[in-house]
């Protein structure tokens, strides 16, 4: 009887190194296999980042050659800034204008009759003045001093011309005109 129960206790402990062996294999492949799985994404994770990096390599250049562009267009809009902001002076200074206007009106060949300074006007940082002009000469002349407005060193606007017709043939025509011209405070001044 001693050796039948030696031979089931020595069959059970085959059994069960057997079946210890058999778990610790599944367990084994089962790890392997999960390890292999988070090695892929792993692969797969720096792949795709070389793949990014080389992305980003490759349109270097052109963010270079756009970020030289941009910088020369900002430069280009500081400069025609304070090209604006020298042509915005902080006073109204009517009679700078007076002089400039003059002097065109002589280059044009149109007689200034009346120059009268008006009301100030404006909420924000940039106000205006109001400047009625009377004018007496050609149509051609008149509109010769008109386009040349465009020219004086400030910042002006043209709201309103009333421009009556020669009386008679061969006569001059005579316009009343309203400048705006417009001004920065220097507390306000942008």
């Amino acid at each position: 009887m001693i050796n039948r129960t030696a031979v089931k206790q020595l069959k059970l402990v085959v059994w069960g190194t057997s079946a210890a062996g058999l778990l610790a294999m599944i367990a084994i492949v089962v790890l392997a296999y999960q390890s292999h799985a988070w090695l892929r994404r792993e692969r797969q994770s720096l792949d795709d980042a070389r793949r990014d990096d080389l992305r980003l390599l490759t349109s270097a250049d052109q963010v270079r050659l756009e970020r030289e562009a941009a910088a020369r267009q900002l430069e280009s809009l500081s400069t025609s800034l304070a090209e604006l902001k020298k042509r915005i002076p902080a006073t109204p200074k009517e009679a700078e204008f007076l002089a400039q206007v003059s002097a065109l009106a002589e280059t044009s060949g149109v007689r200034l009759k009346n120059f009268r300074p008006g009301r100030v006007g404006g909420a924000a940082s940039i106000k205006s003045c109001d400047v009625q002009l009377s004018l007496v000469g050609s149509f051609a002349s008149i509109c010769k001093l008109l386009d040349g407005l465009a020219e004086v060193p400030r910042i002006l606007n043209v709201p309103r011309i009333t421009l009556l017709g020669p009386p008679t043939a061969g006569d001059f025509c005579n316009a009343d005109v309203t400048i705006s011209l417009c001004f920065a405070e220097t507390s306000t001044r942008p």
